[in-house]
């Protein structure tokens, strides 16, 4: 009931507030994100994300470290480990997308922000989720990362995140190794988004 505004106010503090309102409000801000991400409905999860969207796009290196230090990281990546396993009742693609976005604007700031938050348990008797399926699941999702106007720069971002990956890189080896090992998948997924790009004139 009081999530959207709450949220909207928020993201508007950050949009029109910029540094000071971050600077003085950060551990708000950080516990409104940790109580929402990965806690809500998934019609509620589409204004957490624009939130956080609004966030990483302003101030990737501190909006990474805010999600960091307010501990939303760790049910982000269950949430997204859930989804990679299979769980039932997990969330809805449509939400871990907006996971796997945050993630990749994250760490194109913060190479290594992950670094103490993976591997995450999937559920009991479920294997670890690390590197290798944050990697897998991308490119899984990649095909279906939406249509319409934000369809292909959602794909384009996941892309290019991925390819940063590749060695010479500053991502920890485990990421950079995952993306290696899925080279032929890169490939085409890079294909795929350079032939869209090229269609629609982009």
């Amino acid at each position: 009931e009081h999530l959207r505004p709450i949220m909207l106010l928020t993201e508007a503090h950050i949009l029109l507030g910029g540094a000071p309102f971050l600077n003085a409000h950060a551990p708000t801000v950080g516990h409104i994100l940790s109580s929402t991400v990965a806690r809500v409905r998934p019609r509620g999860a589409a204004l957490v994300a624009s939130t956080m969207e609004s966030l990483l796009r302003n101030y990737p290196a501190e909006g990474a470290a805010l999600l960091s230090s307010c501990g939303a990281w760790g049910p982000l990546l269950e949430s997204c480990a859930a989804s990679h396993a299979g769980v039932p009742r997990c969330e809805t693609d449509r939400v871990v997308g907006h996971h796997l976005t945050a993630v990749a604007r994250a760490c194109a700031a913060a190479p290594g922000i992950l670094d103490a938050h993976l591997p995450v348990a999937a559920g009991r008797e479920r294997p670890q989720f690390g590197p290798r399926g944050l990697v897998d699941l991308y490119l899984s999702r990649v095909d279906g990362a939406g249509h319409g106007p934000l369809g292909a720069p959602r794909r384009k971002l996941w892309v290019a995140f991925l390819v940063s990956l590749l060695p010479p890189s500053q991502a920890p080896r485990g990421l950079s190794d995952a993306a290696v090992k899925e080279m032929d998948r890169l490939v085409d997924a890079c294909v795929d988004v350079l032939t869209e790009l090229d269609g629609a004139g982009g």
